[in-house]
């Protein structure tokens, strides 16, 4: 399972929000969905790796300043708000 997600963020103008998340022993396979506004965003993205959970990303088409959160589906972990310029 996911045990933390960290490392949340993005190259302004790159269509990506890329994330790190750590995993306890068995590993991850589990949807992260994220957050702008505090409003859902996008369908879930499916981390399904063992070890290093490092380099994970999510596509978007915005612009501007946005509070990202991602969420862990399975572990309910969260990511601290981010600020980010999309």
């Amino acid at each position: 399972m996911i045990t933390k997600i960290s490392n949340v963020d993005t190259v302004t103008g790159s269509g990506q929000i890329n994330f790190d998340v750590d995993v306890d022993a068995a590993g991850a396979d589990e949807d992260v969905s994220t957050k702008l506004n505090g409003d859902p965003f996008k369908t879930p993205v499916k981390v399904a790796r063992g070890g290093d959970g490092s380099g994970q990303s999510i596509a978007h088409t915005k612009h501007g300043l946005h509070t990202v959160t991602l969420l862990a589906e399975t572990s309910k972990v969260s990511s601290r708000d981010f600020v980010l310029d999309l």
